[in-house]
């Protein structure tokens, strides 16, 4: 068994919908998910593999070498069906939408905007919820688009989920794998070497 900790919108949006893969190509290996919210100190001592955005200075030397997974490339995720209802040709055209945000992760709008070249741009109205995968499902829903890393969205096509300017893009932040000293050497380098090909798909 290998016990793996992320970050909730990591943990939900990417790692459960592709655990079943894993877990069919290694019949004899389970893995249990923790979720982690912004802001909460990882547990170290409960988990095998820590997974983190950004700053991991809270695990401080409880972690062997940790592994770069992917660093952020932040675009507007829409649903299929509010585009099919109000196509759009040009960025400008996104302010036609709510504009949704999360308070996890507060400027992503703003800096994006600015990247587009709407830098007088006033940021206002929309939907604001408290965390990414609250807001996400509010753009599943068609209440308007929302900034959110590429890498995770738009994810499985159930979702209906797209990104409509996919190379328009502004850097955010960067993951990392933290092994700890109870991790199982085997099973950790599999799980690892299969989380980074997921991710490169």
């Amino acid at each position: 068994m290998l016990a793996v900790e992320a970050p909730s919108t990591f943990a939900m949006y990417f790692l459960m919908p592709r655990l079943k893969r894993f877990e069919t190509a290694n019949p004899d290996l389970s893995v249990w998910i923790s979720t982690r919210m912004t802001g909460q100190t990882p547990d170290v001592s409960s988990h095998d593999l820590l997974i983190t955005r950004g700053s991991s200075e809270r695990i401080g030397g409880h972690s062997k070498a940790s592994t770069p997974l992917f660093e952020e490339n932040l675009t507007p995720v829409c649903s299929v069906d509010l585009l099919q209802k109000n196509p759009i040709d040009k960025p400008e055209d996104l302010l036609a939408f709510p504009l949704i945000t999360s308070a996890t992760r507060p400027g992503h709008w703003e800096a994006w905007l600015q990247n587009a070249g709407m830098r007088d741009h006033v940021f206002e109205g929309g939907h604001r919820f408290d965390h990414m995968f609250v807001a996400m499902h509010a753009v599943r829903e068609g209440f308007g688009s929302i900034v959110a890393p590429k890498e995770i969205f738009p994810g499985q096509p159930e979702w209906r989920l797209v990104c409509p300017f996919p190379d328009l893009v502004v850097k955010g932040e960067k993951y990392f794998a933290h092994p700890t000293s109870r991790a199982d050497p085997r099973y950790l380098r599999r799980f690892l070497d299969w989380l980074r090909d997921e991710i490169k798909r």
